[in-house]
């Protein structure tokens, strides 16, 4: 026995509307994601534009230009145990489960049924069992192009989210470098404050004899004694210092105290430089930023979403098809039968009070929004780059000039203290010798670690796409040396051009002298 849920004439009647329907099917309602112009810093608005796809997905390991194996081995540290990467990467997941979900909606849903049932009942007791099988299937054209639309916002969406977490990936990285560039600068900081109060101690020593030989009144005793107390305050601040800047490596890292300790160990105590300050800046360095690439991505999902709105208005036809087989037995008596059917069904939105049209008006403000945020952020990148410039530029001149001071204060404090020994200067004026020399040796290390840290924002604002001129790259730094020697080492000329090799001024370009 056959059930037929269509004749013949009306199955061969819809194949052309069908067909006519599979033929509108490629036509996409609503706006085409926008074309938005390449970002340029103005201060390489001269130089070429970038290609298209000549953009990097993802930041290069800039820390490890800095060659200091101890920093490198903590940057991935970091990247393996990141509650904010974890985070970042699981969101990534979530919204790549989305976009399947929507690729999905493009095929055909195939089910299958079964079921099987026994009855009794009745004064007859006659027991009935029914057993059967179906299998179905359904399909909605896209007549309109909203369920493309919706891919392209998924699929917008997920880049979006890789860009974020390449965004996460940067500043933790950055925040790495900078974290560690604050612990070594206050090693050396210990060790300059360490060599005062060597130094100082050596003083009241001699001083106290003089005091009891009655050479020297007891008032300059107590002086020499009191500096000595300073200095003494001064390195227990500078080690508690160094250990708040090592819990911080190690809430970066994830790694337990000890080890961050014996990785520490394992390095120098020093500013670790690169190998060279001269450094070229592409053009496409605002658009390699991973946030200016998710808000642009975040963008084309808007847009897509407005035709998503739109297509929600219209009418909507969907293809259903079902094959199933059944059977009853009862009494000894069997039946069994099959059954098939297949037609489209036709939605058409006749009245919601407004609801779909304010949903299309709120797609537009959505993407006007999101035209504003991607405005913004442009606008947030193009300074974050120029004060980097402008910062990692001042950073070097003022180091050059920390420098000079550190060897006349260095020079000075070596003449009062030879005069002093020889009984022509008094204790006062070595004492402010000292802590000229000393103030002038913290400014130089401060700014050293200033120059180390606009040199980490420069790689943070451009994502890494700042690069060492071939030129100068296979040039090694000049060693830094210990400050219990009382001497660092001269910086290099900090130059900044653009990828092209053309220099450019300090005043209104890339250049930094």
């Amino acid at each position: 026995m056959r059930i037929r849920s269509l004749s013949l004439a009306t199955r061969a009647a819809l194949v052309p509307l069908a067909l006519a329907l599979a033929g509108c099917a490629g036509s996409r309602i609503g706006p085409d994601a926008p074309s938005l112009p390449v970002p340029v810093l103005p201060r390489l608005a001269a130089q070429a534009a970038p290609e298209p796809g000549s953009l990097a997905e993802r930041p290069a390991a800039w820390w490890s230009q800095l060659q200091d194996p101890v920093l490198e081995g903590l940057v991935e540290a970091a990247f393996l145990d990141s509650p904010s990467l974890d985070a970042a990467a699981a969101r990534v997941r979530q919204v790549r489960a989305s976009q399947q979900q929507l690729e999905a909606l493009a095929f055909p849903s195939v089910s299958l049924g079964a079921q099987a049932q026994r009855t009794s009942g009745g004064a007859s007791q006659l027991a009935l069992g029914v057993r059967g099988a179906a299998l179905e299937s359904a399909w909605e054209l896209d007549l309109f192009g909203g369920a493309s639309r919706g891919r392209d916002a998924a699929r917008a969406r997920t880049q979006a989210s890789e860009a974020s977490l390449a965004q996460v990936r940067v500043a933790l990285a950055a925040d790495v470098v900078d974290a560690y560039a604050l612990h070594r600068q206050c090693e050396l900081a210990l060790r300059v404050a360490l060599d005062d109060l060597a130094s100082r101690q050596t003083t009241a020593r001699l001083t106290r004899a003089s005091v009891e030989a009655g050479f020297t009144a007891p008032y300059l005793g107590e002086r020499i004694e009191a500096s000595v107390a300073d200095a003494q305050g001064q390195v227990l601040a500078t080690r508690l210092q160094c250990e708040r800047t090592r819990f911080l490596l190690g809430r970066l890292t994830g790694l337990a105290d000890t080890e961050l300790k014996t990785r520490l160990a394992l390095g120098e105590a020093r500013l670790p430089d690169p190998r060279t300050t001269s450094v070229y800046l592409p053009v496409q360095a605002l658009s390699m930023r991973p946030d200016i690439r998710a808000a642009e991505r975040q963008l084309v999902a808007a847009s897509a979403d407005i035709g998503v709105a739109m297509a929600d208005r219209l009418p909507r036809v969907s293809l259903s098809g079902s094959f199933g087989y059944s059977e009853t037995a009862a009494a000894g008596a069997r039946l069994s039968f099959g059954t098939w059917s297949f037609g489209p069904a036709l939605s058409v939105p006749l009245f919601d009070g407004g609801r779909r049209a304010a949903a299309v008006d709120s797609a537009r403000a959505r993407y006007d929004e999101a035209f504003a945020a991607w405005r913004g952020q442009v606008r947030l990148a193009t300074q974050e780059l120029e004060d980097a410039l402008s910062r990692y530029a001042a950073a070097d001149e003022r180091l050059r000039i920390a420098q000079t001071s550190r060897r006349a204060h260095e020079r000075s404090f070596e003449g009062a203290q030879a005069r002093w020994k020889e009984g022509a200067a008094s204790l006062l004026e070595l004492e402010d010798a000292r802590r000229v020399w000393l103030l002038a040796r913290q400014t130089e290390l401060a700014v050293r670690l200033e120059r180390l840290q606009a040199w980490g924002a420069l790689h943070r604002a451009s994502a890494g796409a700042a690069d060492y001129a071939p030129s100068a790259a296979s040039a090694a730094p000049a060693p830094l040396e210990s400050a219990s020697d009382r001497a660092l080492s001269p910086a290099s000329t900090a130059s900044v051009s653009s990828a092209s090799g053309s220099p450019l001024s300090a005043a209104s370009s890339g250049t930094l002298r």
